[in-house]
């Protein structure tokens, strides 16, 4: 259970505080702060539950990732901003945030004297060295060293981290855009889904320089999320840098996957036979990817918009049955070798952004309640529970949600029209 992995946190990360009304200070790592009654607070072995009432104040690590991320926001060209970033994140107890805004300061001033020395790195001959196994090589000796998987770049934030043979710019941007990720998630869904935090480890992450390099993808065409098992596999999303853009490819699709493995479910260690309400983890995986905007490094999350090709490619593809769809696992929509792949991937989109639309007053907290009861209890399977959690049968929704579809496809096509 939760209690187990939290029982691994180190005694001396006590970075999140929690401030009394009667004065007294306490510290520790907060498991979750979404409970109507309490706050938890994770001290080295043990767990105290704090009530809201008693609560003046909280001062998480999550808030000053926040924190940390608009202040980086405000001047991004300035370059005394970008040291003053990390010598911020140092006094405010972010240590990974404050070597990765170190690595940034470098990418852009390959001779900042302070940055390198903050790295740890060596003056040699006039040349900025790095560090390399045994070696110390200048900034494209270390690019091309690391280009090897066997020595590849090892990259931390606050909440993530990510190993990669991808060159140094873009695994810097992969880790500041998980870290904005890993901040909207909790604001959109903290609540709704009564999320825990990740703080007894960092999520894992893999990104290959080329697809050629990524691991555990077993086949499939897409990045992957590989789920813990009690046979001691870790789990860690992979992907691999998009040849077309500066950002790896669907990374905030696997990332969520990710998360809700981490913050939604209350256990760190079970085989991949639980993931099993596939059709809600990949469609609100793919839902969130659907949002991300923004360049590499500095991503943002619009509303979610209508996605008209994959509804045109729903409805065309005739009456699959959401009963049918519903029972499948989380593996199946990652590894579908069917020629209806990408219509069974679009059409469990669609559902997941329909409930979330509320096309019934309380869908939205319905299909919340869904996925902690299935992640939470292990019953992703149960058509049972899936239609009590629901308010109604699945099948009931087959003739609304098509209606919808239909109708926002029209919608869209009108729209195209007076452009």
């Amino acid at each position: 259970m939760l209690a187990a992995l939290a029982a691994t946190v180190s005694a001396q990360d006590v970075r999140d505080v929690v401030t009394r009304t009667d004065g007294n200070v306490l510290r520790g790592r907060v498991i979750t702060r979404f409970r109507p009654d309490v706050v938890e607070l994770q001290q080295g072995r043990d767990r105290v539950a704090i009530p809201l009432a008693a609560i003046a104040g909280l001062d998480t690590v999550r808030d000053r990732v926040a924190e940390f991320l608009r202040l980086r926001d405000r001047l991004p060209g300035n370059a005394r901003h970008r040291w003053y970033a990390v010598e911020w994140a140092t006094r405010h107890e972010l240590p990974g945030l404050a070597r990765l805004q170190a690595l940034d300061v470098v990418l852009h001033e390959p001779e900042h004297a302070e940055a390198h020395r903050f790295l740890g790195h060596r003056l040699l001959r006039g040349i900025w060295c790095w560090p390399v196994g045994d070696d110390w090589l200048s900034f494209a000796e270390a690019e091309r060293a690391h280009a090897d998987r066997g020595q590849c770049w090892h990259v931390d934030g606050e909440h993530v981290t990510v190993d990669s043979n991808a060159p140094l710019r873009a695994v810097v941007d992969a880790v500041l855009d998980l870290e904005r990720l890993h901040q909207w998630w909790f604001e959109q869904f903290g609540e709704g889904m009564q999320l825990q935090e990740v703080f007894a480890a960092p999520l894992r992450f893999w990104i290959g320089r080329d697809r050629a390099s990524c691991q555990g993808l077993a086949g499939t065409d897409q990045p992957n999320f590989t789920h813990p098992t009690s046979t001691g596999t870790l789990a860690v999303s992979s992907t691999w840098m998009n040849a077309t853009t500066a950002r790896p490819h669907l990374l905030f699709q696997v990332a969520t996957q990710h998360l809700v493995q981490a913050t939604v479910a209350d256990d760190a260690v079970r085989d991949s036979k639980h993931r099993l309400l596939g059709w809600a983890e990949f469609g609100l995986a793919q839902y969130v990817q659907h949002c991300a905007d923004g360049p590499a490094g500095a991503v943002h999350f619009r509303p979610w918009a209508f996605d008209a090709a994959g509804a045109a490619l729903v409805l065309a593809s005739g009456e699959t049955g959401l009963t049918n769809r519903v029972q499948r696992s989380s593996r199946l929509f990652d590894a579908m070798v069917r020629d209806d792949v990408a219509a069974e991937r679009a059409a469990v989109h669609l559902l997941t952004a329909y409930l979330l639309s509320e096309p019934e007053v309380g869908m939205r907290r319905r299909f919340f309640a869904l996925m902690r009861k299935a992640y939470r209890e292990q019953l992703g399977t149960s058509s049972t529970m899936q239609d009590r959690e629901l308010g109604r049968p699945i099948e009931s929704f087959e003739a609304p949600w098509r209606q919808w579809l239909q109708d926002e496809l029209a919608k869209a096509g009108q729209a195209g029209k007076h452009r």
